[in-house]
């Protein structure tokens, strides 16, 4: 996974990952120089690339629906299910390439053929394990199989399941994303003293020469101090943006309300 350790889209996906239990190498990207990214077209991040398919998955909503459906279809590989994500190709004013994904809240459910799929693999590893004589189940070191309805494995949701989690997520791109940015870069000073801390969790010491360490942190900060006076603009945030910030939380607390969590096993929580 190519990501900036500061980026809110790429902390997305890696809250996503990390809550699946997927296991994934960080490769840290020189947000100025952008020397770790220059092989790929796409020049933004995260980025994901799937080494034994060599697939680059891009986009975090795109990248967290590729892989939510990957899970729920095991038996498809990531080839078969970017089929569902198109991607147009752009050209804007300056002639850089734009990447937009319209089907990039997509998750495909699994079909009556992939369940059928589980339940047969299911079938032949019970089917084995019981084959197998008293001393071997007795001696083998992989724990014994316990009964399993296939409909525990890959529970299909229904339309209104999808349609909630879909609007939730949305709402994570669209609203709450954007008061983040404006809320640890409030000041010059505040965006110096976050750039900083980005360097200590990201170890920029050992990952990047002292040169483009300074570079990174003192011309990030300014940057991004741009870009945080750009986005409250942008999204009419309130003037003190912590109130802002305090709605988005309101929003989603009333949202939950007396519940523990907003669904059961939604990608936008993990968010």
């Amino acid at each position: 996974m190519l990501l900036f350790i500061s980026s809110p889209f790429c902390c997305k996906v890696r809250a996503y990952l990390n809550y699946n239990r997927i296991p994934y190498d960080i490769v840290e990207v020189n947000s100025v120089m952008h020397t770790e990214t220059k092989w790929s077209l796409y020049n933004k991040v995260p980025i994901v690339v799937i080494e034994n398919e060599h697939i680059q998955l891009n986009d975090s909503s795109m990248i967290i629906s590729a892989i939510e459906s990957y899970l729920r279809q095991p038996t498809k590989t990531f080839k078969n299910i970017l089929q569902l994500y198109k991607t147009i190709v752009e050209k804007d004013q300056k002639g850089n390439l734009f990447f937009n994904y319209p089907t990039r809240y997509v998750i495909a459910e699994p079909s009556i053929e992939d369940r059928l799929d589980i339940i047969k693999q299911e079938g032949k590893s019970t089917s084995n394990n019981e084959s197998k004589s008293f001393f071997a189940r007795l001696f083998s070191r992989s724990k014994p199989q316990t009964d399993v309805q296939p409909e525990m494995i890959i529970k299909k949701k229904s339309n209104e399941e999808n349609e909630f989690e879909r609007q939730w997520r949305e709402w994570v791109d669209d609203k709450f994303i954007h008061v983040i940015s404006p809320n640890i870069y409030c000041t010059l000073r505040q965006s110096l003293s976050t750039f900083r801390w980005f360097s200590k969790a990201g170890d920029w010491e050992e990952i990047f020469p002292w040169y483009q360490r300074w570079i990174i942190v003192y011309l990030g900060s300014i940057v991004m101090r741009g870009v945080a006076i750009r986005l409250k603009k942008k999204y009419n945030l309130n003037d003190d943006v912590r109130i802002s910030l305090y709605e988005c939380g309101d929003e989603w607390a009333n949202a939950v309300g007396d519940k523990d969590f907003l669904g059961k096993r939604n990608v936008y929580e993990m968010m």
